[in-house]
């Protein structure tokens, strides 16, 4: 009997210490591949910080750190071939670029000096191994090093203050935005200053807000301010960088005046100044622009705008959170889901992506170096029928 019990006890001795092992394969098949993400960056202007949020494939967010603490962030771009990202910012209380990399836990370290600017508070556009700083006093390029950190002396003559810069014609071409009037500048490819203007400048009138270039490089959209006539001015892009007024220079009509442009596919999204978003649509690739339904009201300014997957996030300067919208992937309409509030009470003016994870989604959205960061998704395009958009639940 006890010789029983004994080999009973080492039976389930033997069972209990061999199970895990024969059930860890199990487990590690049946487990569930991580959910797509990215790295998404807010940049508060007013408030000396710049956060980084990690989105996933369900429109959740969540905080990786308190962010980057750095006096005054006006802008920022993100390099992927270096893993920098280079902050407008000021620095001992002077105009510098400061430059920060990303670590392998998507920390982020500053790396070099910063390195000061002659202009205060430019804009940053990224183009290969030079990075534009602009702003209405001055325009000047910084070449960068083999490790990504800005170098030598900025080259103060690459062009004139502008209101707007965009790169086009893989960076040889440059259009700009001065006293209302928009040119095409072309750049000297070996010093990367801004040359002779390749034809004559365009008067959209009615005040402009800014210029948007889509991500075929095909069509220039000018923004406008106001007027009695609130259309978005196209522009068609000759082979050689000039521009020709588009035949579909009066069909995208968005009855206010208007701040900024993001690109999601064929759709098009204009923020207006009245808190709402115009929806258009560019299913042929001609530029010729449709509205698809009633501005959607958002209940806050929209100062940035991005997408990924099925959602887009949306920050403003009077706002203190960041919006996420569901797009509906076949109508392409924005269902207000959540409202993510930033830390501190602080405001966001830009929202840009990162370089994400290894697992991003494989249609993750391309930007298009402008003004406003149009993220351009890579998601197939639908027949859309024009309808009237249902006021999102908040």
């Amino acid at each position: 009997m006890y010789r029983r019990f004994f080999w009973v006890v080492v039976a389930l001795f033997c069972l209990c210490t061999a199970w895990p092992l024969v059930a860890a394969p199990s487990r590690g098949k049946a487990r569930k591949p991580p959910l797509p993400s990215r790295l998404l960056c807010v940049v508060c202007e007013h408030y000396d910080r710049v956060l980084v949020y990690r989105a996933d494939a369900r429109g959740r967010l969540a905080m990786l750190s308190h962010g980057i603490g750095v006096q005054a962030p006006r802008d920022a771009v993100y390099n992927p071939l270096y893993r920098r990202l280079y902050v407008s910012a000021d620095y001992m209380s002077r105009p510098c670029i400061v430059t920060y990399a990303l670590d392998a836990h998507n920390h982020f370290h500053r790396v070099g000096d910063p390195v000061p600017t002659a202009v205060e508070g430019p804009q940053l556009v990224l183009a290969g191994y030079r990075l534009y700083a602009w702003s209405p006093r001055g325009t000047q390029m910084f070449t960068l090093d083999s490790t990504g950190q800005p170098t030598g002396l900025p080259q103060s003559a690459v062009g004139k203050g502008v209101d707007a810069l965009v790169l086009g014609r893989a960076n040889r071409v440059a259009y700009v935005l001065s006293r209302g009037k928009v040119g095409v500048r072309r750049i000297d490819p070996g010093t990367g200053a801004l040359g002779s203007a390749l034809g004559m400048d365009v008067d959209p009138g009615y005040g402009t807000s800014g210029i948007e270039l889509d991500p075929s490089g095909r069509h220039l959209y000018v923004l406008l301010l106001g007027g009695a006539d609130q259309h978005v001015r196209i522009f068609d892009v000759r082979p050689d960088g000039s521009l020709v007024p588009s035949d579909a220079a009066t069909s995208a009509t968005t009855d206010e005046a208007q701040k900024r442009m993001f690109f999601d596919g064929p759709c098009v999204y204009v923020t207006n100044v009245s808190d709402t978003i115009s929806i258009f649509l560019d299913n042929e690739g001609t530029g010729h622009l449709t509205r698809l339904y009633r501005p959607v009201p958002t209940a806050h300014g929209v100062d940035g705008l991005v997408f990924f997957s099925r959602w887009a996030y949306a920050v403003g300067a009077d706002d203190h959170s960041i919006w996420v919208y569901r797009v509906d992937p076949r109508h392409h309409r924005l269902h207000r889901v959540r409202q993510v509030w930033l830390p501190d009470g602080v405001a966001g003016t830009r929202i840009m992506w990162l370089g994400g994870s290894r697992s991003a989604d494989a249609r993750e959205s391309t930007g298009a170096s402008s003004t406003a960061r149009p993220q351009a998704g890579s998601r197939p395009g639908h027949r859309l029928t024009p309808g009237v958009l249902p006021t999102p639940a908040d």
